[in-house]
């Protein structure tokens, strides 16, 4: 059981309003392999 405050939580549980004016992300499938190779290179400096 949550207590109240966790279950009146806004960031934890938001209405579908604030849902409908947040941003998405859409999944990148399979380039997703491709930006964690330059990812690792931004972070090595190259």
């Amino acid at each position: 059981m949550l207590s109240p405050a966790v279950a009146n939580d806004k960031s934890l549980y938001p209405d579908a309003a604030t849902i409908e004016k947040g941003e998405w992300q859409n999944d990148v499938g399979s380039a997703s392999a491709i930006y964690e190779e330059y990812y690792q290179k931004l972070k090595a400096g190259r």
